[in-house]
C-alpha cells in the first residue's frame, strides 16, 4: 500500500492493498496500519468522508487500544473542517 501511495501515487491501489492487509492478515501488527491507512486515504485523497468515517470507526471498533486511536479519534471529529476551524495544538 505504501508503494503504491507514495512512489506510484496509484490511490486506489494503495486502498486496495491496505484492504487486502486488513481482510487477510487480521492478527498482524500492519492490519492496524492498514486500516488507518484506508480511512486515511478515503478522508483525503478519494475525497469521501462517508467510507473514512466508516473505515475509522471499524478500527476504534477492531483496534481501540492501538496508538493510533487518538489520532482516528481526531480524525473522526474534524473530517470535512477547514483546517483554519481545527483546534490548535
Amino acid at each position: 500500500g505504501d508503494i503504491y501511495m507514495n512512489e506510484l501515487r496509484d490511490f486506489e491501489s494503495a486502498i486496495q492493498s491496505s484492504q487486502k492487509v486488513v481482510d487477510n492478515f487480521t492478527e498482524s501488527p500492519q492490519a492496524a496500519q492498514a486500516q488507518f491507512m484506508v480511512g486515511y486515504l478515503y478522508a483525503y485523497i478519494g475525497d469521501d468522508i462517508e467510507k473514512a468515517v466508516s473505515n475509522y470507526q471499524t478500527f476504534l471498533e477492531k483496534y481501540p487500544e492501538h496508538d493510533l486511536a487518538p489520532s482516528v479519534k481526531f480524525e473522526l471529529e474534524n473530517l470535512g473542517k477547514s483546517i483554519n476551524d481545527l483546534p490548535a495544538f
